[in-house]
């Protein structure tokens, strides 16, 4: 039952994270078109600023949690700054501070992934891993669906982006806090009392 819940939990971090990366990365080109008005050219350069922050942050977030071997804090904590990075570009309507806020999501959602693909083996071994990644992969995919679903149906909704960038923003603080809830897990804690 405790094994059920922390997969249940893991699945839904997957879950959440996964709606801010696809929801951002499929719609990024018409939220920067709509802050900047600029040229399509100019809007795809513009839009992979925020993968290039996030990039430089996966490096650092991957080799803190290695070095340190804490994954829970590594997870939970970009995954609330995430949240506040899309929570701001939900109201700013400054180009370049619009710009800032989604890199700022962009790094704190994505830079969660290394240290959160360490947590499985936390917890299951042999052939319960293959089978716990295949069904917390499996949610993920689903958030992949949703997210950039959820986005566009708040844009036709509303007539702009704000409802969906917040939707993303709570998603990715109940990230934040499932991994919190992980974390507490006495599962876990007899697996790291035995380390």
């Amino acid at each position: 039952s405790e094994l059920r819940e922390a997969l249940e939990e893991q699945r839904f971090v997957l879950f959440a994270q996964q709606c801010g990366s696809y929801g951002l990365t499929l719609w990024i080109p018409q939220i920067v078109k709509g802050m900047s008005g600029q040229s399509d050219l100019l809007v795809g350069f513009v839009a992979a600023i925020p993968y290039v922050g996030a990039t430089v942050a996966m490096l650092w977030i991957g080799a803190s949690s290695d070095r340190t071997g804490e994954r829970f804090l590594h997870v939970a904590l970009p995954s609330f700054v995430g949240a506040l990075g899309f929570a701001a570009a939900a109201y700013l309507v400054s180009p370049v501070a619009g710009i800032v806020a989604l890199t700022i999501a962009a790094m704190g959602d994505l830079c969660t992934r290394g240290p959160f693909w360490a947590l499985p083996p936390r917890f299951l071994s042999g052939s319960a891993l293959a089978g716990g990644i295949a069904l917390i992969n499996t949610m993920g995919a689903l958030g992949g669906f949703f997210g950039p679903t959820m986005v566009g149906y708040a844009k036709q909704a509303s007539g702009g982006f704000a409802g969906g960038l917040l939707l993303l923003a709570a998603l990715l603080a109940l990230a934040g806090a499932g991994t919190l809830v992980l974390r507490r897990s006495a599962l876990l804690r007899e697996d790291e009392g035995r380390e």
